[in-house]
């Protein structure tokens, strides 16, 4: 979709259609696909290489900021409830309350980041908006695993 803008013409990068039913079912094909996307990883500790943060990205480029941290929210619930969407097949709220938490907690944060940068504006800048995303996860990340270290040598 083409829009006009300062009178240029730019590709917008989201999808186009507002209605409600089209937005919550990508909303839910995206939470979805980055449920696949944490089963697809690559060993590290403490934590794995996967393409959960590609989903949660591309979520918030396509979808815009509301819609992609609420594919990103419905994730988060998914895997609270029990459904094994987490890396490796983990569920439930230990897994967002470990260690990983803060970097599972961040992906709807990140997910706006990324669709506010994608809507305001557009083409360019969208690969910044990326990057911001892409750096959100981290320091809350950091300092979960930090703390459960400390809680390791502290008990032992």
């Amino acid at each position: 979709m083409f829009i006009k803008r300062n009178n240029t013409m730019t590709k917008e990068l989201s999808l186009p259609d507002e209605r409600a039913s089209v937005q919550t079912f990508w909303a839910i094909t995206f939470s979805i696909l980055t449920a696949i996307g944490a089963q697809i990883e690559i060993p590290n500790q403490p934590v794995p290489y996967t393409l959960q943060t590609f989903f949660v990205l591309l979520a918030g480029a396509l979808l815009g900021k509301r819609s992609g941290s609420a594919s990103m929210g419905l994730y988060l619930i998914l895997g609270a409830i029990g459904i094994p969407v987490f890396t490796g097949g983990a569920f439930g709220l230990s897994r967002i309350l470990g260690p990983t938490g803060g970097y599972l907690l961040s992906f709807p944060i990140a997910a706006f980041v990324v669709g506010d940068f994608g809507k305001k504006r557009m083409k360019s800048t969208n690969e910044v908006g990326s990057v911001n995303g892409e750096a959100i996860p981290y320091p809350e990340f950091t300092n979960k695993v930090e703390e459960a270290i400390q809680i390791q040598k502290d008990n032992s």
